[in-house]
């Protein structure tokens, strides 16, 4: 359907749109590249998502699959999720308190009531 259907109509529509006036840079030169696309359909529900999990960890174990291709099956835009997790991390980057600071700290803390305790005798 998508090879058929979908990808004709799609390559069509755009080089209408820019003979209309849509501005891609060097449309005509570079077609196939600005054509290239890939279909997410919409994802299957899963039966046993534990099983299913394991399932792409395993294949990617393997080599059999990648990331995007288990995306995709999902329903997952892959670019989109990359740059979801990128911020997630970057987030969560943000709200962690690096663990030597903190040890680091404690341990001065407990240096310096010994030294107050010392001072005190």
């Amino acid at each position: 359907m998508i090879r058929k259907f979908c990808r004709p109509i799609v390559q069509r529509w755009l080089d209408i749109e820019v003979t209309r006036g849509l501005k891609l840079p060097g449309y005509w030169q570079n077609r196939e590249y600005y054509q290239r696309m890939r279909f997410t359909l919409p994802a299957l529900p899963a039966t046993d998502p534990v099983k299913d999990e394991n399932a792409d960890k395993l294949a990617l174990e393997n080599g059999t699959t990648n990331r995007r291709l288990i995306c995709e099956r999902k329903g997952v835009d892959y670019e989109e999720n990359l740059e979801e997790l990128k911020e997630e991390q970057i987030h969560f980057a943000s709200l962690l308190v690096p663990a030597k600071t903190a040890t680091t700290s404690a341990a001065e803390d407990d240096d310096a009531e010994e030294n107050e305790k010392g001072d005190l005798k």
